[in-house]
């Protein structure tokens, strides 16, 4: 099983697409481009770091996935599962909604390839 099956390319894209959501999001509030901010500087400042930080931490986390870290698998499912809890804190809309399937579908890629992450490394492996 040392070939990547397709579905592990689709969780690394997706990871790459909340990647850059967040980066989006992070870049939004950071300019007060976000309409449904207060314009408290620490509250702003607050919640664009908080959205690099999680843009850091996929990065990270995708790039040891690729290596087929142990940890990261399990850190990596969950932060999704984390994504998909905390998202029923704020009042759900359609975009929140759309968040939490997106983050759904990341995990059940994950729970899927579970195999394939946590085979052992060897010289030969991707």
């Amino acid at each position: 099983m040392a070939k990547r099956p397709v579905s592990v390319y689709m969780t690394f894209s997706f990871m790459g697409l909340f990647i850059l959501m967040w980066l989006g999001f992070g870049s939004l509030v950071a300019t007060h481009a976000h309409p449904a901010l207060p314009d408290e500087p620490v509250g702003v400042a607050i919640l664009a770091a908080g959205a690099f930080i999680i843009a850091g931490a996929l990065l990270v986390l995708e790039y040891l996935l690729i290596k087929r870290y142990r940890l990261a698998y399990y850190l990596s499912l969950g932060l999704f599962l984390l994504m998909v809890v905390v998202t029923f804190l704020d009042d759900i809309g359609w975009i929140d909604i759309a968040f939490m399937s997106l983050c759904m579908v990341v995990v059940l890629l994950l729970v899927k390839d579970k195999k394939w992450y946590l085979l052992k490394r060897t010289a030969s492996s991707p």
